[in-house]
């Protein structure tokens, strides 16, 4: 299966029953760009040109953006321009959506609805077809104390523990993917993985976003929020037909290049 598949399957799937919600993404312009990103990149595109410009509307950019906003436009659930990851959760938890883009980080949230385990399938979004690319949005949440705090040593106590072998082992019994490489090869995530498909193709996905994932997704520049909501604001403008792709994403260009 290519990227480009998921048009037609979402037109077949609203054609079998038009009741039926098709797909769920992220709209809310903060939260759109960490979605949008691997469509960019999976067509062969990127944020930034070759000489270091925005690059949203180079051709290649341009189709995974159009792709992006197209799917949320037409397929979307209503009131999609507000949702970020919690509502797409949400959406596909319910029933709602037969197919959703987000983060692997949500897999424990998905699963605790009734009967997901057992009626969905986990798997990296595809690579475009012309151009073979599977590069997702791969970020860590790390935890730190501050060179200001007055509990220094009671901190690091926290971080020693909440870090620990023991309670990284609790956690991914709950879905939580275990930094330590020890654990996440080790015999109880493994058997824990192997109870259900969905556990094991989890696992699966991330190790392969693990190999071929990328921390950027905004155009180049130090004002890194707010090149992001410009995104953001490209794909709305998209979804509330205020603009087609193209302008869109050409006006984003334009704006990003003002506060590089």
């Amino acid at each position: 299966m290519a990227l480009e598949d998921l048009l037609p399957a979402a037109q077949k799937l609203k054609a079998c029953d038009g009741n039926q919600g098709v797909w769920a993404a992220r709209g809310l312009r903060d939260a759109v760009p960490y979605a949008l990103a691997a469509f960019v990149y999976n067509m062969g595109g990127s944020f930034a040109t070759p000489d270091g410009k925005p690059g949203l509307c180079q051709p290649a950019s341009l189709k995974g953006f159009e792709l992006y906003a197209t799917l949320l436009r037409d397929y979307g659930p209503p009131g999609a321009a507000n949702h970020t990851f919690t509502q797409v959760i949400e959406t596909i938890g319910q029933g709602r959506a037969a197919m959703v883009h987000e983060s692997s980080n949500e897999f424990a949230n998905l699963v605790r609805f009734p009967g997901r385990a057992q009626d969905l399938g986990v798997k990296v979004l595809p690579p475009g077809r012309e151009s073979g690319i599977s590069k997702p949005v791969v970020i860590g949440w790390g935890l730190s104390v501050s060179a200001f705090s007055r509990k220094q040593q009671a901190a690091w106590l926290f971080l020693q523990w909440v870090t620990s072998k023991q309670m990284q082992a609790r956690l991914l019994k709950a879905g939580v993917a275990p930094p330590r490489t020890s654990l996440f090869e080790g015999p109880e995530f493994q058997a824990w993985t192997s109870e259900l498909p969905i556990r094991r193709a989890w696992a699966d996905a991330l190790v392969q976003i693990s190999k071929t994932g990328t921390n950027v997704y905004q155009p180049p520049g130090d004002r890194v929020p707010e090149l992001r909501a410009l995104v953001g604001v490209a794909v709305q403008q998209v979804l509330l037909g205020r603009a087609t792709a193209q302008e869109a994403a050409c006006h984003a260009d334009q704006e990003a290049a003002k506060i590089q």
